[in-house]
């Protein structure tokens, strides 16, 4: 049999090729714009494994790819003109990666989106409008709530620094700074801070001005000295304040506060009425609910929806062509992670972070409002629109792709139709992605389309809140698992990404693929994520992935397993020895994982390990 995981490809290539990809991925795979989902797989690297399953097994595959999520494996297999099936059981992930997949003509995005844009800049004007020659990028909002000692209120600034004047590598030599007594922003100098305010003569102390003013979710009254709880029923009734202005004057970012007041709102927002739908208290989204957060409108500033609206009447007209509108439409949907109350805002790098980075939904007391119309400021509507528009000519769509929304334990292939199959199972607990992506339908539902919750029960997921234990985490990959073996051509494979630094995780895998009868024929480790990224710096993140390249389960399974991949540090060499012990504990009657990859550790010389 003929390996398509071998020794003799050029992983350590294939591995720089991935770490440069996902450094910029916009740039080098900018369909991952279109919509947004979590650890998806590199465009390099699953276009590399597509070739070598063609070279092992022919030129003309049919691919397949039963856990889809971001859509990597489809977009890469259409793009090599390829027959290819995609499915989830996430309508957000199926209906993105279906708009992504289906012909679009690039010019006619193009000039749609700047239709779209003219329009919502003009609404702008108004609804964030800027001193003369200056754009409004966005607003910083503090949030207050009275002490339950003094009833004074307290501002509730994360530090006293709120934003440096340039970005902290650069050595700013002043920023501005908040009174938590008074709420007042004021400018002085970095690092040294403010001795008292200027408007309620506050004295700051001796604290650092970035240290941390809220621990254990309470802080100090600067009235009293009480402790102020900061739990949900305190935040629920807390004020939102406009306390800095973000400007542009087309080059660069600017801060300022605010010397004017906006104009009210003439209506209502249509949107905002369809979002009031109550957020989940349990999981993930009991993070929002902890923060004051009832509703998913909470979460919005009402310019921010006033646009929004503008978008959405935009975009409800019958001139548009569907496939043309549908990828207009996913990037309004998109910016639904800006929403103005809950991105967390980042003093000393001036930037933005969406309301689900780093996979988790943030906390945010000193939030950032992103105008959607804006020229600069990140996830702005009008730079989403120039993605999509990216994405249209790097990849315009196949004919010969298609989408199924639902749980893959039932397949609509036929019996041995597919050739190959690549797929990267949910890792174990690491992601949440039907809570994750609750904001997303719920707002894509509010634009009109006729979505269900049935995902929050089908997922294969581990998530206690939403009742998939363990064992039922591996029942439902089995099923997957066991269902996809009935769609492979007896001489087809099934390629396998995966990565977790639990033993449990790999346990379930394993499992999973010895319950539904499949072996491990060759197992590789390559590069998949960006080891710069923040969240994974200076931390003991695994950065690789292990392939396993898998058939049916014959009479007897392969005597020996192949291995090859770049072990160029302890990680990957973790990982192979995790992923060799899988395949073996895979192929065998073994009950004991754990002790198959610290065997298969010590004979590679690892004295550190990193899964437990």
């Amino acid at each position: 049999m003929r390996l398509i995981l071998h020794k003799n490809f050029k992983w350590a290539a294939l591995s720089r090729r991935v770490r440069r990809e996902q450094r910029n991925r916009e740039d080098y795979s900018p369909t991952i714009s279109t919509y947004r989902w979590w650890a998806r797989r590199s465009h390099a690297l699953i276009g590399a494994l597509i070739e070598q399953a063609q070279q092992a097994l022919g030129r003309e595959l049919v691919v397949s790819d039963p856990m889809a999520g971001g859509g990597t494996v489809a977009v890469e297999a259409a793009r090599r003109g390829l027959r290819v099936h995609a499915q989830d059981v996430n309508p957000w992930a199926a209906f993105g990666l279906e708009t992504t997949l289906r012909p679009v003509d690039p010019k006619l995005v193009e000039q749609a989106a700047e239709v779209l844009v003219a329009r919502l800049r003009r609404a702008s004007r108004t609804l964030y409008r800027a001193d003369a020659g200056q754009d409004l990028v966005g607003r910083l909002h503090v949030r207050s709530c009275a002490c339950p000692a003094c009833a004074k209120s307290n501002y509730l600034f994360p530090t006293t620094l709120v934003a440096l004047d340039e970005r902290i590598v650069v050595e700013p030599k002043a920023g501005w700074f908040g009174c938590p007594a008074c709420g007042q922003t004021h400018h002085a100098k970095w690092p040294k801070g403010p001795q008292r305010c200027p408007a309620c003569d506050y004295g700051y102390g001796k604290a650092a001005p970035d240290a941390r003013r809220i621990v254990d979710s309470a802080v100090t009254c600067a009235h009293c000295a009480a402790p102020v709880p900061l739990g949900a029923e305190e935040l629920d009734g807390a004020k939102w304040h406009h306390v800095l202005s973000l400007t542009s004057d087309g080059r660069s970012l600017g801060l300022a506060r605010p010397t004017q007041r906006l104009p009210k709102l003439r209506r209502a927002a249509v949107l905002g009425k369809t979002l009031r739908v109550a957020i989940p208290e349990q999981g993930e989204t009991g993070a929002l609910r902890r923060n004051g957060f009832a509703e998913w409108s909470d979460l919005f500033p009402d310019r921010q929806m006033a646009l929004l609206d503008e978008a959405f009447s935009a975009l409800n007209v019958p001139s548009i062509p569907e496939a043309v509108r549908r990828r207009l439409l996913l990037a309004v949907a998109g910016f639904a992670e800006m929403a103005g109350y809950a991105c967390r805002w980042d003093p000393k790098y001036r930037k933005v972070y969406e309301v689900t980075a780093n996979h988790h939904y943030t906390r945010a007391l000193l939030a950032a409002e992103t105008n959607p119309a804006g020229r600069l400021g990140r996830g702005t509507i009008a730079r989403r629109l120039e993605c999509a528009v990216k994405a249209a000519r790097w990849f315009n769509g196949s004919a010969k792709a298609s989408v199924t929304c639902g749980s893959s334990e039932k397949q609509p292939m036929a019996d041995r139709s597919v050739d190959l199959v690549i797929t990267d199972p949910p890792y174990y607990d690491s992601v949440q992605y039907a809570e994750l992506s609750r904001l997303f339908r719920v707002f894509a539902k509010g634009l009109g389309l006729p979505w269900t919750d049935a995902v929050e029960r089908k997922e294969a997921v581990p998530n206690r809140a939403l009742g998939c234990s363990h064992e039922e985490y591996i029942a439902r990959l089995r099923g997957i698992f066991a269902e996809t073996r009935r769609t492979l051509k007896p001489a087809g494979r099934m390629l396998l990404t995966f990565h977790d630094n639990k033993v449990a995780a790999w346990q379930a895998v394993a499992d999973a693929l010895r319950g539904a009868r499949w072996h491990v024929v060759s197992v590789a480790v390559v590069h998949s994520e960006n080891e710069k990224d923040f969240a994974k710096v200076n931390t003991n993140a695994i950065t690789v992935d292990a392939v396993f390249e898998c058939v049916r389960a014959g009479r007897q399974p392969p005597r020996r397993i192949a291995t090859a991949g770049e072990l160029n540090n302890n990680s990957a060499r973790n990982v192979l020895a995790m992923g060799a012990a899988v395949a073996a504990y895979t192929n065998s009657r073994s009950a004991d994982l754990g002790r198959l990859y610290r065997d298969r550790a010590r004979r590679r010389g690892i004295k550190k390990l990193t899964i437990d």
